[in-house]
């Protein structure tokens, strides 16, 4: 198993940091909340946390070959 995460940016997230996809070395404790103020920062603006296609609470604990991917909301009509 791999000791890294990969966290992947969509939309204006991906558009306003430059990025899409990150590998990043997992720590013990890291969770969403930690990914998003080492790499993101400022407010959340309605972004959802998902861990492995499944939507997460912020707190949710990641582990070593997770993929992260912070959803921002959409809009439809």
């Amino acid at each position: 198993m791999s000791e890294s995460v990969t966290v992947l940016l969509f939309s204006v997230l991906r558009e306003r940091l430059g990025w899409h996809e990150k590998e990043i070395p997992w720590r013990e404790g890291m969770s969403p909340q930690t990914l998003w103020e080492e790499l993101i920062e400022g407010d959340r603006g309605g972004v959802a946390p998902a861990i492995d296609h499944t939507f997460v609470p912020w707190s949710a604990p990641i582990k070593p070959g997770d993929e992260i991917a912070f959803v921002p909301p959409v809009a439809g009509g």
